[in-house]
Order: C-alpha cells, then sequence, then structure tokens
C-alpha cells in the first residue's frame, strides 16, 4: 500500500475571485445575471487579451458582457474588466 499526497498549486489568481477592500462598493448591480462560468471565461479572455495587448478581444468581450447583462461603460479595459470582477465577488459573497 503507498501513500501519495497531492497538493494543489491553485491560488486566487486561478480562480474568479478576487480580493476585495472591506469598503468596497459596487458599480454593476448587473453582474448578478453572469454565471460562475461567464466570469471563469471573462477573467481569463481578459488576461489573455491584456497579456497579447488583443483590443479586437477584449471589445468583442466587452459586448458579450453587454449583450448577457446590459453592462456598459466608458472605463478603459483593464478597469472595467477589473470593476465586473470585483463587482461580481461582491455580490455573490454575500
Amino acid at each position: 500500500t503507498s501513500v501519495i499526497q497531492l497538493t494543489s498549486n491553485v491560488d486566487i489568481s486561478h480562480t474568479i475571485l478576487v480580493s476585495l477592500k472591506e469598503e468596497y462598493k459596487p458599480v454593476f448591480a448587473n453582474v448578478i445575471r453572469l454565471s460562475d462560468n461567464d466570469m471563469r471565461i471573462i477573467k481569463e479572455q481578459f488576461l489573455i487579451g491584456i497579456k497579447s495587448n488583443d483590443v479586437e478581444k477584449l471589445m468583442k468581450l466587452r459586448k458579450k458582457i453587454f449583450e448577457v447583462s446590459g453592462i456598459e461603460s466608458t472605463m478603459g479595459h483593464h478597469t472595467f474588466f477589473n470593476t465586473i470582477l470585483k463587482d461580481y465577488n461582491y455580490f455573490t459573497k454575500q
């Protein structure tokens, strides 16, 4: 008999979770129309788009978010996607 201990190397960056300050105030209430899977895809594609500087990918992602949730904004890409992630975490942790 053998016992194998497996450790998971998953940290917060591999999930849809983001750190929130206690005094955080959400911006987009409609973010609750998105699912956990939607948020996983959004975070994944946002990080890919930012890393590769793919503005077209980020615009398509914003359009899809609007279609599903009605959320639109004039914020820059980085601020917008980080706000979406924070707001989703804010509303789903309660």
